[in-house]
C-alpha cells in the first residue's frame, strides 16, 4: 500500500510479540522511529523507507534486535 497510510505509528507496535516482518515502507508516517520497535524480539525484517519522519537517530532499541536480517530506512531522516 504505497502512499496511503499517515499518520504516526503506534506505541501499541511494541505489543506485537509475535510480528515477524514489519513494513511500512513508501507511506505518509510522520513523528517518531519508535523505540518501542525494539520491542519485538522475533522481528525478521523492518522497512520504514520513504515516509516522513522526524529526523533523528536510530533508537538504540532497535539494536536488541537480534533476529533481525534486514533493516531498510532510506530516506527516513536519521541522524548521527
Amino acid at each position: 500500500t504505497s502512499k496511503t497510510t499517515n499518520g504516526t505509528l503506534p506505541t501499541i507496535i511494541g505489543n506485537m510479540s509475535s510480528l515477524v516482518v514489519f513494513d511500512v515502507r513508501d507511506n505518509l508516517f510522520t513523528g517518531v522511529i519508535l523505540s518501542e520497535l525494539g520491542s519485538l524480539r522475533k522481528l525478521k525484517y523492518l522497512s520504514l523507507s520513504r515516509n516522513h519522519f522526524h529526523p533523528m537517530p536510530i533508537p538504540t532499541e532497535l539494536f536488541q534486535l537480534t533476529s533481525l536480517n534486514y533493516f531498510h530506512c532510506k530516506e527516513c531522516a536519521l541522524t548521527g
